[in-house]
């Protein structure tokens, strides 16, 4: 059996951290953008910047839904998280 091979966790500020997670378990770039008190357009900027980071890591991703499957692997976003 081969293991699967490791790596190692993109880095996101606390700040893209929170707001990323809060966007990707599902609200609207609106509500994101009221919940952490920033434009829509700086919730659009994280989520590009977090996007190339997992791309940069030959790890790319085109939507929110293979962002979260990243978070989860990378273990920003715990499963509990997902209820």
């Amino acid at each position: 059996m081969r293991d699967e091979p490791t790596h190692a966790p993109v880095h996101l500020s606390d700040r893209e951290r929170e707001v990323i997670v809060t966007y990707t378990l599902g609200t609207t770039v609106r509500d994101t953008a009221r919940q952490h008190f920033i434009t829509e357009n700086t919730v659009r900027s994280h989520f590009r910047r977090v996007m190339r980071r997992y791309r940069d890591a030959g790890r790319p991703v085109t939507n929110k839904s293979q962002l979260l499957i990243q978070l989860i692997a990378d273990g920003w976003v715990a499963p509990d998280q997902l209820k």
